[in-house]
């Protein structure tokens, strides 16, 4: 037996619509959180061991007390992706942020190794 439903209403379309346009951006959003455990790899090894490894960033920053943020980006079209070093004084990575969409980072994460390999 098949039930057929239909949606007579403006608001019942709206809602649907509304939901799958949500649970499209979550995705687009939260993708990149899969590639968190790649940079996270790195913590506690020194900068320059990510920037041989992944050249050269796309914008750095030092800090007076000699901290550093370092930032790679990855842009093609529709699909980014962001992410960015932190060190200590001693240009060791204490933590690393990965921003953007899934498509960005897919493309992004594909040619970068991580730590130790």
């Amino acid at each position: 037996m098949t039930t057929v439903v239909q949606f007579n209403s403006s608001r019942a379309r709206f809602a649907i619509s509304r939901f799958g346009s949500i649970a499209v951006a979550a995705t687009l959003l939260f993708g990149c959180a899969n590639w968190q455990p790649v940079s996270d790899s790195w913590r506690g090894r020194p900068i320059d061991e990510v920037i041989y490894a992944w050249g050269p960033p796309y914008a750095e920053a030092r800090l007076q007390d000699g901290r550093k943020t370092i930032s790679y980006r990855h842009v093609n079209m529709e699909f980014q992706c962001i992410v960015t070093f932190r060190t200590d004084s001693s240009s060791i990575v204490t933590s690393s942020t990965v921003e953007g969409n899934i498509g960005g980072c897919n493309q992004f994460f594909r040619s970068k190794p991580t730590a130790g390999k």
